[in-house]
């Protein structure tokens, strides 16, 4: 029923023809039941991750978890969840009652990392005529942190923010970059490889009318569209 030390006595009265028995002392001790933790938990994830763990006492008991820093990671459900990058100790065990003995300490170290990201759906034309002048550029990353954008020749092209000026005809590479922060590693740069034409121009040109030998000079007179 109990933990404990119960004494059992076996006795004999006896009868008509039999004397009383001398009492026999038998004493009893009761143990509570040893139990054991069955913990398979992942030591290692990333930021935002959550993944499923097993933990199971013999005795059937609920389990009991405690975490060193609960801002790194939580349990729910027996999932781990990552809540920032950092390392904690979770120390596991079962109080035991009245039938089972507490069981021994289960203690797993976790390190939770940052999170890899990428950049998509980077908006950035790769062939411009010098005119043009102005374009914008646009970027996601899966983190949803901003990007950030370069050119490798700023005599070509110049980038202030997300737009970007075009400074002469030549060629330049324009990067999309996204540096991570404390959460997140710093994502592959994506790269457009950006070609600015030279301005196409035309040219008009006075009318000549019929000329006779021995006519006065007469004034030519063009212009360029470019101003040229």
């Amino acid at each position: 029923l109990k933990e404990g030390i119960c004494n059992i006595v076996l006795t004999q009265s006896g009868n008509n023809i039999f004397e009383k028995a001398d009492p026999i002392f038998i004493t009893i001790q009761v143990n509570r039941k040893i139990q054991y933790l069955d913990i398979n938990m992942p030591s290692k994830l990333a930021f935002s991750d959550t993944m499923p763990f097993y933990s199971v006492a013999s005795s059937g008991l609920p389990i009991s978890f405690k975490i060193s820093d609960p801002s790194i990671i939580k349990i729910e459900d027996n999932r781990l969840v990552a809540l920032k990058p950092g390392s904690a100790i979770v120390e596991v065990t079962q109080v035991g009652n009245r039938e089972y003995l507490p069981s021994s300490y289960y203690t797993q170290s976790v390190s939770v990392v940052k999170s890899t990201q990428k950049i998509f759906d980077f908006v950035c034309p790769t062939e411009l005529a010098y005119l043009d002048k102005l374009f914008r550029l646009n970027a996601k990353s899966t983190s949803g942190l901003p990007i950030s954008f370069y050119s490798t020749d700023s005599n070509v092209i110049k980038i202030k923010n997300d737009s970007a000026f075009i400074v002469s005809p030549g060629y330049c590479n324009v990067i999309a970059v996204q540096q991570g922060d404390v959460f997140y590693n710093a994502a592959d740069n994506e790269i457009k490889y950006v070609k600015v034409l030279k301005a196409e121009q035309t040219v008009e040109f006075n009318k000549i009318g019929y000329l006779l030998y021995g006519d006065d000079p007469l004034s030519l007179n063009a212009a360029s569209s470019s101003g040229l």
